[in-house]
């Protein structure tokens, strides 16, 4: 994609475990550029043009007609297998990127997890300790502004005690569904749940490694593509093409192929 600053900037992250990700969203975007039906449409052109001027002397007109709408009807065919190809390597890219960025979101979740029983034991506490905060923040009749305020003044700590933001971590979902069941008003509650889901993301990145943030980069890229569709674009080219009167097999296939035969040459060819 053109001017793509946040796929610049994954390229020009130091990172070595997510090299082969990297690598298949630049894969990925080669293909796209690549624009691959529109040199496809070209070479079809071209190489009738070559027939034309080849056989101009040789043929009838209407033998040369069917000659290149013959030529015509297996080149698009092959031109169609080679782009179906495409479309195939791409969602194969497309869906290996996604398990790849499962498996990458699992490992780095799993960081944060405790190791050892005393602070297994600090974050049940801390745990119990928060939900109720939540449930009395989102619960207070003040403003949006001022809700958020607090919740601020709740996630400070994390900045200086791990223990205590993988807690918070643990209570994302708790504090949307609090959110969800507790504020009326549909404008308030939407602008506090995008607010409160933003800053959720970053404590998560601030306690993670630098390479998950890359990571969620790698995934919000790989989210924009769904597929190649290049064989569709194509089709829809020579359709066009077509409803303009510029030609692409105006004769039907088997017609086309018939009639040849009958003004082969020998039978109408110019110079029999």
């Amino acid at each position: 994609m053109e001017n793509n600053n946040q796929l610049e900037q994954i390229n020009h992250t130091e990172t070595v475990e997510l090299k082969g990700l990297i690598s298949n969203l630049n894969k990925l975007e080669e293909l796209t550029d690549k624009r691959a039906w529109v040199d496809k449409a070209k070479e079809l052109e071209e190489e009738k043009k070559l027939i034309k001027n080849e056989l101009a002397d040789k043929y009838t007109e209407i033998a040369l007609e069917n000659e290149i709408n013959d030529f015509e009807i297996n080149k698009i065919e092959q031109i169609k297998e080679e782009l179906a190809k495409d479309d195939e390597y791409y969602k194969a890219l497309i869906d290996s990127a996604h398990r790849e960025i499962r498996e990458f979101e699992m490992h780095y979740e799993q960081k944060l997890e405790p190791t050892t029983a005393e602070d297994i034991n600090k974050i049940m506490y801390l745990t119990n300790k928060l939900q109720n905060k939540i449930n009395t923040l989102f619960n207070q009749n003040k403003s949006h502004h001022h809700i958020l305020e607090d919740f601020e003044e709740l996630l400070k700590r994390s900045n200086y005690d791990q223990l205590y933001g993988q807690a918070l971590i643990d209570l994302q979902d708790y504090a949307i569904n609090t959110i969800n069941t507790s504020i009326a008003d549909e404008t308030v509650r939407q602008g506090l749940l995008s607010s409160v889901r933003e800053r959720f993301k970053s404590l998560t990145q601030e306690l993670l490694p630098k390479d998950y943030t890359t990571l969620l980069m790698i995934k919000d890229e790989l989210n924009k593509r769904n597929e190649l569709n290049s064989k569709g674009i194509f089709e829809t080219l020579l359709n066009v093409k077509k409803t303009n009167g510029l030609g692409y097999a105006k004769n039907s296939i088997g017609g086309g192929r018939e009639r040849f035969h009958n003004h082969k040459l020998g039978v109408s060819a110019k110079n029999s």
